[in-house]
């Protein structure tokens, strides 16, 4: 389902990656272990289509991420490190906005309530952990075929750290395939094959 192959993206003469090959099972949920600088989420943004690579390829369901990056991001849930959600809207919006995007928003409600989000606070309001919900909602609302997941429990208390690994599990169970990084050794180690 995710295949990379020599996958390499050089920043001028500073190496981001170099060589990375992987071959990701539909189903799996695979974990991208390192720390801070190590090139993961420089390994996601190509995954996504965000930066070309600057040698090899990376494929999400046989379609290369960068040519066909408008076909990889409909069948991918995304939820960035870095995510960056409009200060002036509302979960609320932002919500109905992802749901007309991506014309399904079938489990919002669901995740809403299982996450606790208050979605009519503006997001300016919101705490990190608040943002890091609406994030996860945003991702996982579609029901994707595919979930690219940098850092995904960043900000979370431990209590919605364990429901969002119940998400996990139930969403692998249901056959999407799940990529996720982290620096957190016990959170790979708990949820990854």
């Amino acid at each position: 389902m995710i295949n990379t192959k020599k996958l390499t993206k050089y920043y001028k003469k500073t190496k981001g990656i170099e060589n990375l090959d992987l071959d990701i099972k539909k189903g799996e949920i695979f974990g991208l272990l390192g720390p801070n600088g190590a090139g993961k989420t420089t390994t996601i943004r190509m995954m996504m289509g965000l930066i070309k690579p600057t040698r090899g390829s990376a494929t999400v369901h046989n379609m290369d991420c960068w040519n066909k990056s408008p076909e990889v991001k409909a069948i991918t849930g995304y939820l960035a490190g870095d995510t960056y959600l409009y200060p002036k809207e509302t979960g609320n919006s932002l919500v109905n906005l992802y749901g007309a995007i991506r014309k399904n928003q079938k489990l919002a409600q669901k995740l809403i309530d299982r996450f606790d989000f208050d979605p009519t606070k503006k997001i300016k309001t919101l705490s990190r952990g608040n943002r890091q919900k609406l994030a996860i909602i945003l991702a996982f609302m579609f029901e994707p075929e595919v979930l690219i997941l940098d850092e995904p429990t960043s900000g979370l208390d431990p209590l919605m750290q364990q429901e969002f690994y119940a998400l996990l599990k139930e969403v692998q169970a249901k056959g999407a395939t799940i990529f996720m990084s982290s620096h957190f050794l016990p959170e790979i180690e708990k949820v990854c094959e």
